[in-house]
């Protein structure tokens, strides 16, 4: 049995123009252009990076039009992009949502219809600062090929995130973020450590640099792509923008010899089967 995925990260290029409505515009057109070409390639579900419409503009301010709204004008086109390649699409957007200004990852069906959005649960400072809320759920979302999850740039530092994920039965996670190229090696072992943790597939996006450009550290990360449940890189992007697709099997599990068992065993079944929650209630107690 096999329920082949084909997982598409869209690795946008940096944005172009001077004014805001020109940055935005550029931005969407972007989203847009890569969503058609991972339609070409048949691809099952497809995201951008974190707050993709408002990237290279002033955290938050609404009244500037640096956010969206849900529902909003950037999402309908992205729904009607959805539609037409009978595709999911996960759209990051800086937004408010019931008048809350939120960063949230927007799940359209193939429709295009609104099915779910996750809430960034862990925000930074310059987010709180801007008048970001954070949510408070970490919801698993069931698709037509199966479960998945989202985790939103600072939340993978929190090992927690991924672990509830897996724990309410995500096989995929996917990571739209805005990090940058500093720690990069902490970064990478974060992402496969999560992925081997919890056996499941791990999908961080970003934004890649221009065609023209070389990559230095401390620009924008790239390397989009697709962690597997043995933390090896499926598909990377690289540094420049891309779009960068994969297909993955969620019914073959990562088998190993361990845990005594005589032959080969699924790793997430065994670990899973293991866990001790009784041992791990400091993990919420109040800090002292």
């Amino acid at each position: 049995m096999s329920r082949t995925v084909r997982v598409a990260a869209l690795q946008l290029p940096p944005a172009q123009g001077q004014s805001f409505s020109e940055i935005r515009g550029s931005n969407i057109a972007n989203a847009l252009a890569y969503i058609r070409e991972a339609g070409r390639r048949g691809t099952d579900i497809a995201c951008p990076p974190e707050m993709f419409a408002s990237y290279g503009l002033p955290l938050g301010m609404p009244s500037e039009g640096c956010c969206d709204t849900v529902p909003g004008e950037v999402l309908d086109q992205i729904a009607q992009a959805a539609r037409r390649n009978r595709m999911y699409v996960i759209a990051p957007l800086a937004a408010t949502v019931d008048g809350v200004l939120r960063n949230t990852a927007v799940i359209l069906d193939r429709s295009g219809a609104l099915m779910g959005q996750y809430f960034k649960t862990h925000l930074t400072q310059p987010e709180l600062d801007a008048g970001f809320v954070p949510g408070d759920d970490l919801p698993v979302f069931q698709l037509d090929f199966g479960r998945i999850g989202i985790m939103t740039c600072f939340d993978s530092m929190f090992p927690e995130v991924a672990r509830v994920l897996a724990v309410r039965g995500a096989e995929i996670i996917f990571f739209p973020h805005v990090q940058s190229g500093y720690g990069e090696v902490g970064w990478v072992a974060q992402l496969m450590s999560r992925a081997i943790d919890n056996a499941l597939h791990i999908v961080p996006v970003s934004f890649g640099v221009g065609e023209s450009e070389s990559w230095m550290p401390g620009q924008i990360m790239g390397r989009s792509g697709v962690v597997g449940p043995d933390g090896i890189w499926l598909a990377s992007g690289g540094r420049q923008a891309a779009v960068v697709t994969t297909a993955v099997d969620l019914d073959r599990p990562r088998r190993v010899r361990c845990y005594g068992v005589i032959g080969e065993a699924d790793f997430r079944e065994q670990t899973f089967a293991r866990r001790r929650p009784e041992l791990y209630t400091a993990l919420v107690e109040q800090q002292r």
